[in-house]
């Protein structure tokens, strides 16, 4: 392990203290729910650009390379924050209602251990489903801007987008058939739910950490699909 490794695992740990040891706990439950969307950017910003520079550790042996592009990716990752906190509070809200609408839950608000892990199932369920397939491609076109503007941020603002040209570079093969198909079912949907069954003021975090894992996850996918393409040429 080197230095760095050391460094940035360190910066997770104590990202991952502030809300679980009793002497920074309040705080950061203060801060989180006074300030919903800028606790969220932060969050993101931090520790989606974490995974990122985990998974580039992982296959070239460094945290950034030129062209890698951490402000952009830091400043759309903590964009990402915002448009997943409001995700959360119009699906955790919307699911409860739309379940007492058609009398499978008593109420909006679950009570019971079997009425809250049911909520959080479908609430996971509604937004996996609706949510993130529109999300993810909107990261991936971002992701993709960035990689063409050179990694630079003042080139991703001068630099008009090229939709058509980002949808077609997109690799298909896993995004249909490992990230729609695969992952969201089997792992977003089960992490999720876990992530709904927790206080609302760590289910950010949660989904930081969630969306590492699916980083890291989808880095070894799109690895194995490159070595098998390099194989068959």
């Amino acid at each position: 392990m080197k230095y760095l490794d050391i460094v940035f695992v360190a910066l997770f740990c104590a990202l991952c203290a502030l809300a679980t040891v009793p002497v920074t706990a309040q705080a950061f439950k203060t801060w989180t729910l006074v300030n919903p969307l800028l606790s969220s950017f932060v969050k993101f910003a931090l520790l989606g650009t974490f995974g990122e520079c985990l998974a580039l550790r992982l296959y070239t042996g460094k945290y950034c390379v030129p062209g890698f592009g951490l402000a952009p990716k830091m400043l759309m990752w903590g964009v990402n924050g915002v448009l997943i906190a409001m995700a959360f509070a119009i699906f955790t809200n919307g699911t409860g209602n739309f379940m007492q609408l058609i009398g499978i839950a008593s109420s909006s608000t679950p009570t019971s251990l079997l009425e809250r892990c049911l909520w959080a199932f479908s609430v996971s369920v509604t937004f996996n489903l609706i949510f993130s397939p529109v999300f993810m491609l909107f990261h991936k076109l971002t992701d993709t801007h960035i990689v063409h503007t050179g990694g630079r941020l003042d080139r991703f603002f001068a630099t008009t987008p090229d939709p058509a040209r980002y949808f077609a570079e997109i690799n298909w093969d896993i995004m249909w058939g490992f990230t729609f198909k695969k992952a969201i079912p089997f792992f977003l949907i089960p992490a999720n739910t876990i992530t709904f069954m927790l206080p609302p003021h760590l289910r950010i975090l949660s989904a930081g950490i969630i969306g590492i894992g699916l980083g890291l996850i989808l880095a070894a996918a799109l690895h194995k699909a490159k070595r098998g393409n390099a194989v068959t040429a």
